[in-house]
């Protein structure tokens, strides 16, 4: 039943202790609860939207492990059907950030529009408001990793990735994604990806500080989307 496989997974979350051994299990301990859970019957829009999802999102918070969290987030997006994250995108979004500050927010923004987009026909995705939605949330996960980068003078993540690096994938990824699924407001949504990233490149960059060549990479990359859309061809 559904309110077993919650109680299940919330069971998980309560018990899991945050050694590594533990952790590199986190998988099978949560990824089958969920799994299951989308399966049942009797499983409809309006029972993910009320019940199931608030539900999932509120352990998600309150377990506090980043492993934790970042696995839960991906594995919500992996486990129901890209019609019920259309159904309930906001909420999904709007738990981005109440998530612990270490947690990868960009990457399951981008895992999401990969979902969304795969099945984009289906869900006739360039009828919704789904992107204005992702350009929002994924606007305030940028300014507070620039805040929380800022407060600890943090610039980079893991190793040689830096923090701007970081912020331009995830704007290449929505620019991406509205060019490929939104064909009739591509260039206004594209328009507002672009005006984003120089605000961002103007906050994080001093006049005359050079980009890391990984990030200037994905700002040609930001600037050519849009003209390879457009079949022109790039010198």
């Amino acid at each position: 039943s559904s309110s077993s496989s919650l109680s299940s997974s919330h069971l998980v979350l309560d018990t899991f202790d945050a050694n590594e051994e533990e952790r590199s299990n986190l998988k099978e301990l949560v990824g089958a609860p969920l799994n299951n859970l989308s399966h049942i019957s009797g499983l409809d829009l309006d029972l993910y939207r009320q019940v199931v999802l608030p539900r999932i999102l509120e352990q998600t918070v309150n377990c506090k492990d980043v492993m934790a969290q970042e696995y839960l987030m991906e594995a919500i997006i992996k486990a129901f059907a890209a019609d019920f994250h259309l159904s309930s995108l906001q909420m999904f979004l709007e738990t981005l950030v109440h998530l612990q500050q270490e947690v990868n927010s960009s990457q399951i923004l981008m895992s999401m529009m990969h979902r969304l987009s795969t099945s984009a026909d289906a869900l006739k995705l360039s009828e919704s408001d789904s992107f204005p939605l992702i350009h929002h949330y994924s606007s305030d996960v940028v300014r507070l990793l620039l805040q929380t980068s800022m407060k600890k003078k943090k610039l980079l993540l893991d190793g040689s990735i830096t923090l701007l690096f970081s912020i331009l994938e995830l704007q290449a990824a929505q620019m991406k994604f509205c060019l490929q699924s939104f064909p009739s407001r591509s260039l206004q949504y594209a328009d507002g990806v672009l005006a984003f990233t120089v605000s961002t490149l103007r906050q994080s960059c001093g006049p005359r500080e050079q980009l890391d060549q990984k990030s200037a990479e994905m700002v040609r990359l930001l600037l050519t989307l849009p003209l390879y859309s457009l079949g022109i061809q790039i010198l």
